[in-house]
Formats: C-alpha cells, sequence, structure tokens
C-alpha cells in the first residue's frame, strides 16, 4: 500500500513584462500621391522539415533543438553526446532510448545515508527523468525514493515513487498524478511501485521507465 508523502519542490517561472511605447499622435499632411497598381507578392513556397521524422533517427547534438523546433519529439539521452533520438507517442520506443533506462538504485540510498550523499547519488535518475520532461514523452516512470529523518537529516528509509509524464509539461504530469492517486506517494516496496505503474501504463498506453 502507498504511505507516506514526499516533500517536492516546485520551480516558479517568471513572466517576463512587456512594455510597449505610444505612437505619436500627431502625423504631417500627407503629400499629394500618384496612383499605383497594387501588386501581390507571390506565395512562398511551404518549408519543410529537414530532418527525417522516422522512430529511431539520431540527430546530432547541434541540430536537436531546431528538430523539435520543427515538430519532432527528440529524446536525449543523459550523459551522452548530446545527440537525440526521435520517437513517436503513439508508437513503440526505439533500443535506443530503453536501453537507456536501467536500475540506478545506489548503495547511497541506504538508511543512515546523510542526505547530502543521497543528493549526489540520485543525480544520474534525476538527469533521466528530466530528458523525458524535456523530450515531451508520455510515460510512466518507477523510481527510488528517499523519506528522510527531519531531526538528523539523514535517510530515514528507502522508498520507491511512481512519476506520470503527459507529454505535456510539468504542470499536466502534476496533475495526471494527482488524479492517479500517486502525487507526492511513496511505495514500501518495488513490487508495489512496479504494479501501480504497470496498470497506469496500460489504461494510458505508454511505457514504462523503470529505474528501480
Amino acid at each position: 500500500m502507498p504511505h507516506r508523502r514526499l516533500a517536492l519542490t516546485a520551480v516558479a517561472l517568471a513572466l517576463p513584462l512587456v512594455l510597449t511605447a505610444c505612437a505619436d499622435s500627431s502625423t504631417p499632411d500627407a503629400a499629394p500621391t500618384t496612383a499605383t497598381t497594387a501588386t501581390t507578392p507571390a506565395p512562398s513556397a511551404t518549408p519543410t522539415s529537414r530532418f527525417p521524422g522516422e522512430v529511431g533517427t539520431v540527430v546530432p547534438a547541434e541540430d536537436v533543438d531546431a528538430a523539435r523546433a520543427d515538430g519532432l519529439l527528440v529524446y536525449v539521452p543523459p550523459q551522452a553526446d548530446g545527440s537525440g533520438v526521435v520517437f513517436r507517442n503513439d508508437a513503440p520506443l526505439p533500443d535506443a532510448i530503453t536501453s537507456t533506462w536501467v536500475s540506478l538504485t545506489s548503495p547511497d540510498f541506504a538508511p543512515g545515508t546523510p542526505i547530502q550523499q543521497w543528493t549526489s547519488a540520485d543525480m544520474p535518475i534525476a538527469f533521466r527523468l528530466q530528458a523525458v520532461e524535456e523530450s515531451g514523452m508520455a510515460a510512466v516512470g518507477v523510481v527510488p525514493a528517499v523519506v528522510p529523518n527531519p531531526a538528523t537529516y539523514v535517510v530515514d528509509e528507502l522508498a520507491y515513487a511512481v512519476r506520470v509524464f503527459t507529454g505535456g509539461g510539468r504542470a499536466a504530469d502534476d496533475a495526471a498524478a494527482t488524479e492517479a492517486g500517486v502525487f507526492q506517494v511513496t511505495f514500501g516496496t518495488p513490487e508495489e511501485a512496479r504494479a501501480t505503474a504497470a496498470g497506469l501504463a496500460a489504461e494510458r498506453g505508454v511505457p514504462v521507465m523503470d529505474l528501480v
């Protein structure tokens, strides 16, 4: 059964303030003009993406942003050369993506470990979760988590959590997780977390990213 809630932080996004200048209301008298025939410019050719959209296509690091701007979904594996892999949320994921989803449970997650030491060990997991979120991928993740001891600031117990990715950003992900009953919830065993993730993934028709 799920238990205990994790304390999570949220990032506030600052909205830019755009100022517009007022135009001068006074205009000089218009000079006489001669009649001219208006011409309609020829329509420009419809732009086409220079990036192939086939699932599994490798996109060089310098082209990832441009490919995403063209509407392609590109997953960039962390701690690699920065190149990405094209995927679609309505198609099976290529091995080039799923092969990077491996167990990342560290001995530093054990009870009694200082939280600072656990944070360092947790970075590979955080990088992979961030890569999924930035790519726009829809998936369900299973990750190791810890319950800290507020008095001693060490790991009190090792737990497991389920993350929901909708492809629509953090707010949409959190809303979906809340609806599913897994937002900031931990599970006592990996089996419980995996069973919950498998059920959610089946309902949503998305893959499971198991990092436990």
